[in-house]
């Protein structure tokens, strides 16, 4: 934010002080001109020792959203035996969600008969919830589901399973999936994620690969 004071008068003033009231929605990041930040108050005060007739001072603060909504910063300046005065910005804060799929878990080939663990985690790095979110996932013939966990509700069909709709998934939160998987056939697997949410144009696609290698039947391991 940038405030100009301006001395309007034809005479100096002395012992001008600027006090800037940061909305609470608003985080103090910096101020100019040795701009003094009181967390108690949540306030910055400036004080400017000598204005000339008609000069033009600028003060500037630096703050950060935290929150969303209309956030109103005012400035009252004074000065002694003068009439204060004072002026404010409103500013609308909008959120945004940001999301994100990771995967781990699948580390090198393994052989038929292997189980395996799949981590998946639905990030939302936004600052407001993301909502009806759709995470699928495909796996294909070489493999097969052997369990899954993760936050509401699945539906598996053949090899694929869906998780949700999830109604919403908070700013700056995850969801972790895990999914445990057995290799039946020999071959390069490629296990299909995708992720499908209100505030995605087109759904966000990951694939991971799982080698395996051997035909022969073995006893299960679990890792």
């Amino acid at each position: 934010y940038s405030t100009s004071i301006r001395n309007d008068s034809k005479f100096d003033v002395q012992g001008v002080v600027a006090v800037e009231t940061v909305p609470s929605g608003m985080e103090f990041a910096g101020a100019s001109h040795g701009g003094q930040f009181n967390e108690g108050t949540r306030t910055i005060a400036w004080r400017i020792d000598r204005m000339g007739s008609n000069q033009t001072s600028i003060v500037k603060s630096k703050l950060i959203p935290k929150a969303t909504g209309p956030q109103v910063s005012a400035v009252r300046v004074t000065v002694p035996n003068g009439e204060p005065v004072e002026a404010s910005t409103e500013t609308m804060v909008e959120g945004f969600a940001a999301l994100g799929v990771d995967i781990a878990g699948v580390e090198g080939p393994v052989d038929v008969g292997e189980k395996v663990t799949l981590h998946v985690n639905v990030r939302n790095k936004g600052t407001i919830a993301a909502t009806h979110l759709l995470l699928t996932v495909d796996v294909p013939e070489q493999m097969s589901f052997v369990s899954v966990q993760g936050p509401g509700t699945h539906t598996q069909s053949g090899n694929q399973i869906q998780f949700g709709p999830t109604d919403t998934l908070e700013g700056r939160t995850v969801a972790g999936y895990d999914l445990i998987l057995q290799a039946r056939k020999r071959g390069d697997c490629r296990i299909h994620i995708s992720l499908q949410a209100d505030q995605l144009n087109k759904p966000l696609v990951r694939e991971e690969s799982v080698q395996v290698l051997s035909e022969s039947a073995e006893a299960a391991v679990s890792r």
